[in-house]
């Protein structure tokens, strides 16, 4: 079975991507900052999928991830959620290995083909 992790601060957004995730028939965690979810990733990073905020407390994504990648840990796809617009943001998470980046709010359309490509040819 596909595991996705999902690490983001809005407990509505999480049952909503939860909810979603489910449909689609995936094991589906949750934490709600980067830290609680880098600590997850390194006990058990056997996970096929990352979505993660940008925008959280204590730890946001883009420091979880740089953490996950300086410490070594292999992670799967990453999809980080964001407001940012920022042209030299958006060159600072593909140089740390993001694989799709969207733009809040999120259709619930468009997250799920994003979810469907890269969770395609994962092992399930």
């Amino acid at each position: 079975m596909v595991k996705v992790l999902i690490v983001d601060d809005s407990k509505e957004f999480r049952k909503k991507v939860k909810t979603l995730l489910i449909n689609k028939g995936l094991d589906v965690s949750e934490k709600e900052n980067g830290r609680e979810g880098y600590e997850l990733l390194k006990e058990n990073n056997s996970f096929n999928l990352l979505i993660v905020d940008h925008h959280m407390p204590e730890m946001d994504g883009l420091a979880m991830l740089k953490k996950i990648r300086e410490e070594e840990i292999e992670v799967p796809p990453i999809i980080m959620l964001t407001t940012e617009t920022d042209p030299d943001f958006k060159r600072e998470i593909k140089t740390i290995g993001i694989d799709f980046f969207m733009l809040k709010p999120i259709s619930e359309k468009n997250l799920s083909r994003v979810i469907d490509k890269l969770t395609e040819k994962r092992p399930g």
